[in-house]
C-alpha cells in the first residue's frame, strides 16, 4: 500500500529484491491518496508489478483535477501539486497500455467496505472501508463547484485536501486483522472520514493486531473509538513521521502512549542544527586542519513484523533509525 523512495528506487521494489522476491509476484497496489508522501514512485512500482491489481480512491476529489489545471495555482504551490500529477499521469499511462494488450485488469476503485482482493483458498482478504459514501459525494460537490458559469470570473484555487477520500485498508491472514489508516481524519459528521467506519463497522472486521497509525499520528487522525473498538488491547501500532509538520508531536505521542499498546516509529525526527555565521565557519576552517560538517544523522527506517501461525505473538524488528516510542 502507497510508495516511498529509498535511493532512487520504490522502497517496496527494494526490500523485496533484497529478501529475493521477484516484484512480479505482488498481487496489489493501493495508493491510498495522491499525496508525494504517499505515491512517490508509485508508477514505478506499478511498472515492477505487472502481475498487480492497482487501486485507488473512487472519490474525484477536486484537487486532482486542480493538478491538471495547475496554471491557475500560485507559484508556490506547483512542486507539490506536480509531483503526484506525474505518478497520476504516469501511473494511468501504464495501465492504460497493459489494457490495450489484453495485459491488466482495469483499476479498481476503492469505496466503503470493498473487498478488493482474495486468495482462492480465502485465507487472505483485503478490504477498503473508505471513503464512505458521504466523502465520495462531498468530492462530487466539490468537483462541481470548478464550473465556472459563462462570463463569471474564475475563482481561486483552494488548498488540495485530500485526506478526506483516501483508503483506509483492512487485511485478514486469517483470524488475524491488520488496520492500515492511511491519512483519514476525525470530521464533524457521522457519515464520513473515521467517524463512517466505527459508526457502521464492516460486519467481518475483528480487531485488528497491527495498526497503521493514521495521518502520521496527528491530532485529526486519532480516534478513541478506532483505538477501543477495532484495535485488540495488545494491538501493536507503528507510525511513520512527517517531516514538514514535525508530526507525531510529543504531546500527541504521549496520548497514544497512554492507550496501553506498543507504539513504534519508523524513524525519529532530526533535531534542527544550530546555525553558525559563517564568519564562525571560517574561523574554524583556518584553526583545522581537517574541518567537516558533522553527517547528518540517519533518518530512514523501518518496522518489520513477522508472525508464526502457530504463535500468538507479532515478532518485532526495527531496522535504521526506526524505534520504539
Amino acid at each position: 500500500m502507497d510508495c516511498a523512495k529509498f535511493d532512487g528506487t520504490p522502497w517496496p521494489v527494494e526490500y523485496l529484491t533484497a529478501l529475493g522476491v521477484d516484484p512480479v509476484a505482488i498481487r496489489l497496489v493501493v495508493a491510498s491518496h495522491w499525496h508525494s508522501d504517499h505515491v512517490d514512485g508509485i508508477s514505478e512500482l506499478v511498472r515492477h508489478a505487472i502481475g498487480a491489481r492497482f487501486v485507488c480512491s473512487r472519490a474525484i476529489r477536486c484537487d486532482e483535477f486542480q493538478s491538471l489545471i495547475a496554471c491557475y495555482a500560485d507559484s508556490t504551490d506547483l512542486p507539490t501539486m506536480r509531483a503526484p500529477l506525474k505518478e497520476i499521469t504516469q501511473t494511468f499511462g501504464i495501465i492504460e497500455e497493459r489494457l490495450r494488450r489484453s495485459m491488466a485488469n482495469a483499476p479498481r476503485l476503492a469505496g466503503e467496505k470493498q473487498i478488493l482482493w482474495q486468495t482462492p483458498d480465502g485465507r487472505i482478504d483485503v478490504w477498503a472501508l473508505s471513503p464512505s459514501d458521504a466523502d465520495v459525494m462531498a468530492s462530487l460537490v466539490e468537483f462541481k463547484k470548478l464550473f465556472i458559469p459563462e462570463g463569471e470570473p474564475l475563482r481561486g484555487i483552494s488548498p488540495i485536501r485530500q485526506n478526506e477520500s483516501c483508503v483506509v485498508v483492512a487485511v485478514r491472514v486469517d483470524q488475524q486483522w491488520i488496520l492500515l489508516g492511511s491519512d483519514l481524519e476525525v470530521t464533524g459528521t457521522a457519515s464520513t472520514g473515521w467517524n463512517a467506519i466505527v459508526g457502521a463497522p464492516l460486519a467481518q472486521l475483528k480487531p485488528a493486531s497491527v495498526y497503521k497509525l493514521a495521518h502520521h499520528g496527528s491530532t485529526n487522525g486519532f480516534s478513541p473509538v478506532v483505538w477501543n473498538a477495532l484495535l485488540d488491547p495488545k494491538a501493536i501500532t507503528v507510525v511513520t513521521p512527517y517531516s514538514r509538520s514535525r508530526l507525531p508531536r510529543q504531546e500527541q505521542i504521549e496520548i497514544m502512549k497512554a492507550q496501553g499498546r506498543e507504539i513504534y516509529i519508523t524513524a525519529r525526527h532530526q533535531a534542527q542544527p544550530a546555525r553558525r555565521a559563517a564568519s564562525a565557519t571560517r574561523m574554524i576552517e583556518r584553526q583545522t586542519t581537517a574541518f567537516q560538517p558533522s553527517p547528518a544523522p540517519p533518518d530512514f527506517g523501518f518496522v518489520r513484523m513477522r508472525k508464526n501461525p502457530t504463535s500468538p505473538n507479532w515478532g518485532v524488528e526495527l531496522f535504521g533509525a526506526a524505534a520504539r516510542l
